[in-house]
């Protein structure tokens, strides 16, 4: 179970840093999407070949559908955070994305059968509270910032479809889920951008590049193997609350290596995502649980 929190940990650090990446890539939403999954496609067949892991060909048949599903769930809610970034700010964009894991933590009692204890309700209440603060300055400005509004929303949800939908997969190794899941994204934005676009994909040089193969095979290969493997082994609701290390780690990605200094406010908000974190999910085992 240690290893667990160390995995779903480790992935929100690195998705934390993916801004840092994303914003040197001269590409569109959907390109930097398609590329990501594809490299973090290929990345983990490759992995999963080297390492020789384990096919079990009943329980793949068993899960295709959902795997497929919850990849075509995963590679959507990139490309609309994408758009939202792009007529919001990405403190909204941010905020109203991370509206995901409370939604995974309201439903998880009627699709996955999680009791929702009152503790974890508190400790949720508190990352949000602290998700306000940290996200304080923005406003919706933007050439559209309604529109950047309901793409983030629409995110939002759709990352809470993948991780219910994940909680229902059982029997496939987290690798060969990874793998399913990401090459099915790539393919459900592959026929977004040939039906809204024309041409090929512009291919960057130098150190863009770099940054491209960076959060393919890092961001959506590695972190997102981490992701997947902490969600079957970890209650919905524990890695709802985790999730918010990955806005603040990025938050402190920025304040460290772009120097954008962190205000008193915004240091409020990241106590209270930690500590609304660790009280809703330290101790209290004992406590009454509750139905919604």
């Amino acid at each position: 179970m240690a290893l667990s929190y160390i995995k779903l940990i480790s992935a929100g650090i690195i998705f934390g840093s993916i801004g840092l990446f994303v914003k040197e890539i001269p590409m569109t939403s959907a390109e930097m999407v398609f590329m990501r999954t594809l490299l973090g496609g290929v990345f983990l067949t490759l992995l999963a070949i080297i390492i020789k892991e384990k096919f079990k060909k009943d329980k793949f048949k068993e899960n295709l559908i959902k795997m497929v599903l919850s990849g075509s769930f995963l590679g959507l809610s990139w490309l609309f955070l994408f758009q939202a970034y792009k007529n919001t700010t990405v403190s909204i964009a941010t905020l109203t994305y991370y509206l995901g894991p409370a939604i995974v933590l309201l439903v998880s009692p009627f699709v996955v059968n999680e009791k929702l204890t009152k503790r974890k309700v508190f400790g949720i209440t508190l990352a949000l509270l602290g998700m306000f603060l940290v996200n304080g300055r923005g406003s919706t400005v933007g050439p559209n910032a309604e529109i950047g509004v309901i793409y983030a929303l629409l995110s939002a949800i759709l990352y809470a479809m993948v991780t219910i939908t994940n909680k229902k997969i059982r029997g496939v190794s987290s690798l060969i889920l990874t793998i399913i899941q990401l090459f099915s994204a790539c393919i459900t934005i592959g026929i977004y951008l040939i039906l809204t676009k024309s041409g090929m994909i512009n291919i960057p040089s130098g150190k863009p590049l770099i940054y491209l193969l960076i959060i393919g095979m890092v961001h959506a290969g590695i972190a997102l193997y981490f992701f997947f493997s902490a969600i079957q082994e970890l209650p919905a609701q524990t890695v709802a609350m985790f999730s918010y290390l990955d806005p603040l780690s990025a938050l402190i990605f920025s304040a460290i290596i772009l120097d954008e200094r962190l205000m008193p406010i915004q240091i409020l908000g990241a106590l209270l995502i930690l500590g609304g974190a660790a009280y809703g999910e330290l101790g209290g085992r004992k406590n009454v649980n509750i139905k919604i």
